[in-house]
């Protein structure tokens, strides 16, 4: 779908709408936003950040400016040389780096913005070109 399609099914589906009920009336300590870029426009993915409580984290991808703006906001670069450095495609690697929060975070009984980014990213062993070649 091309940008516009898809803001047309998001306004038609109330996709937005219902964000914004699920980030304001749920209980949850973090939220990851792993839409790719087009894709964010279905949530207006800027102004969505804002619905999430101070005391709550919000993690988005490649979105620098946004995690600028709020100190609970998370940007978790995911870009075609963090792919490369985690023997994955770009596809995937939001998978991945949940993969990699979901297997450390366990240790940490308070979750702080700044340790997001290296519970998604951190590399236990050096990748390979033979790795990256499968995909």
């Amino acid at each position: 779908m091309n940008v516009s399609e898809i803001r047309e099914r998001s306004k038609k589906l109330q996709i937005q709408k219902d964000l914004k009920r699920v980030l304001t009336e749920s209980e949850y300590d973090i939220v990851f936003f792993t839409l790719g870029s087009d894709y964010y426009t279905s949530i207006d993915v800027d102004s969505m950040v804002q619905e999430v409580p101070a005391d709550r984290i919000g993690v988005v991808f490649n979105r620098e400016v946004v995690e600028d703006q709020f100190d609970n906001i998370v940007s978790v670069p995911a870009r075609t040389e963090d792919a490369k450095r985690h023997g994955t495609i770009v596809v995937g690697l939001k998978g991945h780096y949940m993969k990699n929060f979901a297997n450390r975070v366990e240790g940490f009984e308070t979750l702080k913005p700044q340790i997001i980014e290296t519970l998604c990213r951190q590399i236990e062993e050096e990748t390979t070109q033979a790795a990256f070649e499968k995909y």
